[in-house]
């Protein structure tokens, strides 16, 4: 019995000091494989440009969440000009790493999962390296918040009918209360499917149920676009997987049901791109509209990065035969983009200078 005891012990011990081993070769690996990085900041930010927030740029650093396609070599990482330094990382995972998306928020980095309905936000503490409670929204269950944007120091919370407002993550109060005049995103007579709006900056962008592009100042709590669409064509056609974007003085309607198509929706939604690419990134800035192309999942189409400017409906490839798998623009120098590998990259807005970020 006694000898039982022993072999016990001895294999217990010998399995604690071969998942120490185990451990101390993971942490090892991670510190000489890590993916590395680093960054100039652009001198002209405009972080209302940003239309994901998979990365985000804070005091001159940028935070990227890093999928990696690996069971170990993911998380969220601080780039900097001196390089990168892993901020976040939960551990190993048999299957890939899904990426929380990004949200600055008066010095709080935000972790959002993406969750059709919230009830509270976290946010990643830096100091310590983990995710904890940021706020408790008040009267979420009742209201059904649809996940959150953030712009500046505003928190705008959509629900099926409103769009609240919160200065501090926790309060609310309504921003716009006439949903019913959205359009679903499916078919004008359909009100079951969901709503097409965009929220960029303070401002709301959406179609109506009479046919109208309007824009609405969420802080001024006017209109300040309300203009009829005469083009029964654009009204005929089933509307899904369509997308809101304000490009200089115009607003845009990208259609992206089978290949893409933009619409000029201030000049009656007439065509003035379309392309092979399908499902693809989209980003603005300025009147420009960049478009990228992921090949991974289509044979069609060559994978590539394009800057469409809606004034002249000219298009100019920036970056060739390479797959855009995210597109991020923050100032009026430089577009950010990942290709299929997860790693980031950056081009400047003319295509002429082209930069590895983190990977």
């Amino acid at each position: 019995m006694k000898s039982n005891k022993k072999y016990a012990v001895i294999g217990i011990s010998v399995a604690a000091g071969v998942l120490a081993v185990v451990f101390l070769l993971i942490n090892i690996f991670n510190y000489l494989y890590w993916p590395r990085g680093r960054f100039t900041p652009d001198e002209n930010l405009s972080r209302k440009s940003v239309s994901s927030h998979i990365l985000e740029i804070m005091d001159d650093k940028l935070y990227y969440s890093y999928a990696g396609n690996s069971p170990i070599r993911h998380g969220v990482f601080e780039i900097t000009p001196n390089g990168s330094s892993l901020k976040y990382w939960d551990g190993f995972s048999i299957k890939s790493w899904t990426s929380p998306n990004l949200d600055a928020f008066k010095d709080n980095l935000l972790i959002n999962r993406g969750m059709f309905y919230i009830d509270d936000i976290s946010h990643l503490n830096l100091d310590t390296g983990n995710i904890e409670n940021f706020s408790k929204l008040k009267k979420a269950e009742k209201n059904g918040y649809i996940n959150y944007v953030v712009s500046k120091d505003r928190i705008y919370l959509p629900t099926h009918y409103k769009i609240y407002v919160s200065y501090d993550g926790t309060n609310t109060k309504v921003a716009f209360d006439n949903g019913s005049d959205i359009i679903a995103d499916g078919d004008i007579d359909d009100p079951v499917t969901t709503q097409l709006y965009k929220i960029d900056g303070d401002t709301l962008i959406y179609i109506s149920k009479d046919k109208r592009i309007k824009e609405y100042d969420l802080i001024n709590k006017k209109y300040i676009l309300s203009k009829k669409i005469k083009n029964e064509k654009f009204f005929k056609k089933e509307l899904i997987n369509l997308e809101l974007f304000k490009c200089g003085e115009k607003v845009i309607v990208v259609d992206y049901s089978d290949n893409t198509i933009v619409y000029d929706a201030t000049d009656n939604c007439k065509t003035i791109y379309e392309s092979d690419e399908e499902y693809p990134s989209l980003a603005n800035f300025g009147n420009l509209l960049f478009i990228g192309a992921d090949t991974s999942l289509y044979d069609t189409v060559t994978g590539s990065l394009t800057a469409l400017d809606i004034n002249t409906g000219k298009a100019k490839t920036i970056v060739k035969n390479k797959n855009i798998a995210d597109v991020f623009v923050f100032g009026d120098k430089w577009v950010y983009y990942c290709d299929e590998k997860d790693d980031l990259y950056r081009v400047t807005h003319d295509g002429k200078a082209e930069e590895k970020v983190f990977g």
